[in-house]
């Protein structure tokens, strides 16, 4: 929504969640933008026959992520977190 609010020349409002992509369809660096990445995914669908996954039941079978440029924290509903620390890129 943001990057067609802004393509149309329309403010975008507060409340919105993101940021145009605008600057990227022009090849250009944007001026804001996010140092870190976060999403969850509910992984039950994968459960076995008794609703299980990993001996989880459907409930605990949830995660949620939070990406940076050096680490990646896991949170798990009910298992132990982890955290990945990114290669170095230089």
């Amino acid at each position: 929504m943001p990057t067609l609010l802004d393509q149309i020349g329309i403010e975008i409002p507060r409340q919105c969640d993101g940021y145009s992509l605008r600057p990227f369809l022009r090849a250009e660096a944007p001026g804001r933008w996010r140092d870190e990445v976060r999403w969850e995914l509910d992984f039950r669908d994968f459960c076995d026959d008794r609703g299980q996954f990993l001996g989880q039941s459907p409930e605990q079978c949830g995660m949620s992520v939070i990406r940076g440029a050096r680490y990646k924290y896991i949170h798990f509903a009910a298992l132990p977190p982890l955290v990945v620390r990114s290669r170095d890129r230089s």
